[in-house]
């Protein structure tokens, strides 16, 4: 079922594809740019004319195929060897930053207060932290025994511009993984998808559909209580509430924000199916990731690192921004078993 999601995403990003003219061998990475660029013009000029003049958009068109082997063989066994091993540094990359990400119950908690946040954060961290399905009691057990990071007194004053500071980071983050992807994209080619310039892409992108999913599910086993809140009122009136409470709270630290209740209730049937969705789901996005980036060719292992590097500043910058606000959680959350009563 995952596998089959990723697939869909794929094949929904073929059309945007379609429309773009081509990238790749025209641009590569610093290490080699001057060496295949000499290769293309004196070598494989030929081939790469055809390529140049073939409809865009074929993701199997067979001048893809052909300038990709020109270009391998008349390239020196040293620079071979020296893309091979930029494919072991790309390819471990997703099963290492994972250790680095976030974990859909943390994240889920987070968009309890700040969903906004929490729906931008995936896209500045896209390696997503497994946890074994239907394991989400760490995060709560977390609210009911840690400490929170800085004084209040520090936080409450300076709650604006760390709020501030925190959009600016997870924008930056963004804006990093998605140049840094693109430029992979367009200056290497995926021998595994020869043509195709959006297969990274669609590794960043799935893991906001992971998270989404791993907040459905801790929704099914949560009930959010709130200060002041009430239940009376039409529908509308309810919604208008909740949108007021979201409007405070987005944009405000969740150390100095109002105090609430989460309930944590008993498993369901909905809430076992969605997170094991989630869990499976995240395996497969490290399994596609490292298949995607492993089959990066014509980028040298200087360039891989330099790739890794920009990727892991955005997944550290994004999981201080997370690690902050659920520290800010367990000074305003209140976490209660379902047998527990709340007003205790």
């Amino acid at each position: 079922m995952p596998f089959s999601l990723l697939a869909l995403a794929a094949l929904a990003l073929c059309s945007t594809a379609s429309a773009l003219q081509k990238f790749q061998f025209t641009q590569f990475y610093p290490e080699y740019r001057q060496t295949f660029t000499k290769t293309i013009t004196n070598n494989c000029s030929t081939v790469f004319q055809q390529y140049l003049s073939s409809p865009p958009g074929l993701l199997f068109n067979p001048s893809y195929t052909l300038v990709f082997n020109c270009l391998v063989a008349n390239t020196q066994e040293l620079i071979k060897s020296d893309m091979a091993s930029s494919s072991v540094v790309l390819g471990l990359m997703p099963t290492i930053l994972s250790l680095l990400g976030t974990t859909t119950p943390e994240l889920a908690l987070l968009s309890s207060r700040r969903p906004l946040l929490a729906f931008f954060l995936p896209i500045g961290s896209p390696p997503v932290n497994p946890i074994r399905a239907f394991d989400y009691h760490q995060p709560i057990e977390a609210l009911k025994h840690g400490k929170s990071l800085l004084g209040g007194k520090f936080q409450s004053k300076y709650s604006r511009l760390i709020v501030l500071l925190e959009l600016i980071a997870t924008g930056a983050a963004f804006a990093n993984i998605w140049t840094v992807t693109l430029q992979l994209g367009q200056w290497t080619v995926i021998s595994t998808g020869c043509g195709f310039i959006w297969k990274e892409m669609i590794w960043v992108g799935s893991a906001v559909v992971i998270h989404l999913f791993g907040t459905l599910a801790f929704s099914f086993r949560t009930k959010v209580e709130h200060s002041g809140s009430t239940t009376s009122g039409t529908l509308v009136q309810r919604l208008i509430e909740r949108l007021k409470r979201w409007a405070k709270s987005e944009f405000v630290s969740c150390r100095t924000q109002t105090k609430h209740t989460l309930i944590w209730q008993s498993e369901n049937v909905w809430f076992l199916g969605l997170s094991w969705w989630a869990s499976m789901a995240t395996i497969a996005h490290i399994v596609y990731g490292t298949s995607t980036f492993s089959s990066a060719t014509f980028i040298g292992q200087n360039d891989a690192v330099a790739v890794f590097a920009r990727y892991a500043t955005s997944v550290a910058v994004c999981r201080i921004v997370v690690a902050y606000e659920l520290s800010g959680l367990r000074a305003t959350i209140r976490v209660v078993e379902e047998t527990e009563s709340p007003s205790e």
